[in-house]
Formats: C-alpha cells, sequence, structure tokens
C-alpha cells in the first residue's frame, strides 16, 4: 500500500474545487493508497502538491523535506485523479516522515 501525504496550497485564487479533485482521488486510489495529511507527522511515500492555481504555492517551504519521498504536483486540476493515481502507483521512492506541527 502507498502512502501519500497531501499538501494544499494556501487556497486564495482557485480555478478549480481542490476537496472535490482530492476526494475523487481518494476514491479512484481505493485501498491502494492510504492518504495521510503532510504535517500530520506520518510516513509516507509520496507527496502530493495540491494547487489552486499557477503559482504552485503548495511547494513553497518544501525544500528538501521530503527526503526520498516523489513528489507530484497538481495545477489547476489540468491532471485527472485517475492520472495521478496511477502515477502514484508505479512511481518508486524512498518513505520519510515528517515531524508532526509544533513537535
Amino acid at each position: 500500500m502507498k502512502r501519500v501525504a497531501i499538501k494544499y496550497c494556501g487556497g486564495c485564487d482557485p480555478l478549480y474545487d481542490r476537496v472535490e479533485w482530492v476526494q475523487r482521488a481518494e476514491e479512484v486510489g481505493g485501498e491502494e493508497i492510504r492518504w495521510v495529511r503532510y504535517d500530520a507527522g506520518e510516513v509516507f511515500d509520496v507527496v502530493l502538491l495540491v494547487n489552486g492555481c499557477e503559482r504552485a504555492c503548495a511547494a513553497m517551504g518544501l525544500g528538501g523535506d521530503v527526503g526520498g519521498a516523489a513528489c507530484i504536483s497538481v495545477t489547476k486540476g489540468d491532471v485527472t485523479p485517475e492520472r495521478v493515481v496511477g502515477w502514484i502507483l508505479t512511481c518508486r521512492g524512498g518513505s520519510r516522515s515528517r515531524p508532526a506541527k509544533g513537535a
């Protein structure tokens, strides 16, 4: 099972419904993916950056904080959840644990 950490942008000017897009991805991933919050301090294999526009601010402050985990960035909802889930299930990367916020 892949573990995917979701990191949203600030949502200041979204061009699509980011939450709805993620919900569709969760449905498509079914039981093959465990979805976690990026700032929850859990171990993850992939970081899914969910951006509402081309500024792609979900990546701000990310730096090298993902270790060996793969990063996938969605902007403007231009890629289908089905396609992204396919990438997630086939990508190879190490696991990374991020400290919980405030820890």
